[in-house]
């Protein structure tokens, strides 16, 4: 859902979905998927169109509530109403209201995906 790339002493975060998918089974021909991408879960019907956009930048990742929130915003910002909002973990995303469980997906997503 995530992606953290450091340049010199700027993190930048951007809204990336994952290109992985987990099924096992899965075979994909990937001569034939020039220009598209396959995103973890959806089907692919001729590729599936989201632009990546930078959600934050900073000297560091955000570590109090307010950049926590900013970041966690600014993902579901780029999340909405998009292809893959039906997806469960950006559905979850797209669904957490409230300041404090915000904060708290926030703080997990640096935890566990940056």
């Amino acid at each position: 859902m995530t992606a953290k790339t450091i340049t010199g002493s700027t993190v930048y975060v951007l809204a990336l979905p994952s290109l992985v998918t987990s099924q096992t089974g899965t075979s994909i021909d990937v001569l034939s998927l020039s220009g598209k991408i396959l995103l973890s879960g959806k089907t692919n019907s001729g590729g599936i169109a989201f632009t990546p956009s930078l959600v934050y930048s900073s000297g560091s990742l955000p570590s109090d509530a307010s950049g926590i929130t900013l970041l966690t915003t600014a993902l579901q910002a780029a999340y909405s109403g998009s292809i893959i909002a039906s997806v469960s973990n950006v559905q979850n995303l797209l669904t957490t209201t409230g300041a404090n469980a915000i904060v708290s997906l926030g703080s997990s997503i640096i935890n566990n995906y940056l």
